[in-house]
């Protein structure tokens, strides 16, 4: 499996996955550094960490399994090469398991580089306007472990969006998916209440697109119960999928 997982390291060299993993992170830093340009005091570390940490957990953490897994899926599609990529001498439920396992280490990656720039935009910005510079401890390790654990809670979310990449084609569906469950999250994490529907919003607390922001909030147990879900659950859904598609007719 590690040579496998080796192979599709290489065959995203040559894709724009890498180039659109930048985006994200070159997206909040300028627009941090810009948004900064603005304060007229010196603002706390932890405002940054705030708006970073809500901002990926709720919205462009989805949104980027999204692109990622349907980037994963057209590097096979586009080029027909599903029946030889399972002919090869292994196990064909492996070779999607071990895409899935690279899906998730360009999540973790990104989420890393969402850290650094989220950070990097506030030490530019003492650097530039050094009488508004941040104050506190540089959140490195808070950061890393808040940014750490969205992720884990994560996996069940970019597990149904792997799913949908690799099963369908085209572009269409798995964008689709992953837009209306950013579009239903953001609807249940923003009102109280779906007062036209008649429905309490907390039945919704485990959406897959609502457990990476579940780990911002401070509701005792509701961390634990989502790494369950997001992270324990999404693992085992990772398997599922994986076993699924390799009884598929490829050829």
């Amino acid at each position: 499996m590690f040579r496998l997982f080796l192979a599709e390291l290489f065959k995203l060299r040559r894709s724009k996955l890498w180039l659109t993993s930048l985006a994200v992170p070159v997206f909040l830093f300028s627009i941090f550094l810009i948004g900064l340009g603005n304060v007229d005091e010196r603002p706390a570390w932890t405002m940054l960490e705030t708006g970073a940490s809500y901002a990926w957990a709720y919205f462009l953490l989805p949104m980027t399994a999204t692109v990622i897994t349907a980037m994963m899926g057209q590097i096979e599609y586009r080029p027909n090469t599903w029946s030889y990529m399972l002919t090869l001498p292994q196990r064909k439920w492996q070779v999607f398991l071990v895409k899935a396992i690279v899906a998730l280490v360009v999540m973790a990656l990104i989420s890393a580089l969402v850290v650094g720039a989220s950070i990097g935009a506030g030490k530019v910005h003492g650097l530039l306007r050094p009488d508004y510079a941040f104050f506190g401890m540089v959140p490195w390790k808070h950061m890393g472990k808040e940014m750490f654990e969205i992720w884990l809670a994560s996996f069940l979310l970019v597990a149904i969006q792997f799913g949908v990449a690799m099963r369908f084609g085209g572009l269409v569906l798995p964008l689709l998916t992953g837009i209306g469950g950013v579009f239903l999250a953001i609807l249940v994490g923003t009102l109280n209440q779906l007062k036209f529907l008649g429905i309490a919003t907390e039945n919704y607390n485990f959406m897959p697109w609502l457990l990476p922001a579940n780990m911002l909030s401070s509701e005792a147990g509701l961390g634990t119960q989502t790494l369950l879900i997001g992270g324990l659950g999404g693992g085992a859904l990772f398997i599922v999928i994986a076993v699924w598609l390799s009884r598929k007719d490829w050829n």
